[in-house]
């Protein structure tokens, strides 16, 4: 079985129901809708070819700038605090690392507001 790591975290987000709906892609994202959107920026297998890492970036769009650095830090806080030790989609989650805290980088498109954070994510098969 292939755990597709995106597909783990986007479950394990929308445990969560004061989050914007979490997504893997932005294909029927329609611009002004809070979105949580969660992809790999990379990774590499570890440990006896047993233990991979992916890193994990996420990104908060809206359009009240306030409340997009606030979505993004509570994701912030779920991802550190409540994935490690989590059974995620086909993932065993062993630890999560911070790569970047949420910092602010608007999408010139959209003009929407837009934070984003990455994670480095340590798994298992579960």
């Amino acid at each position: 079985m292939i755990v597709d790591p995106v597909d783990s975290v986007v479950k394990f987000l929308r445990t969560f129901p004061d989050l914007p709906k979490a997504v893997g892609d932005l294909n029927a994202r329609n611009v002004g809708d809070p979105t949580l959107y969660v992809f790999s920026t990379g990774g590499f297998r570890m440990l006896r070819e047993s233990l991979d890492r992916t890193d994990i970036k996420y990104e908060i769009y809206h359009q009240d700038r306030e409340t997009a650095v606030a979505l993004a830090f509570e994701v912030r806080g779920h991802l550190l605090s409540d994935l490690p030790g989590a059974v995620a989609g086909n993932a065993y989650v062993l630890d999560v690392g911070e790569v970047n805290q949420p910092y602010y980088d608007p999408d010139p498109t959209s003009r929407e507001h837009v934070y984003c954070g990455e994670i480095a994510l340590f798994y298992v098969q579960n």
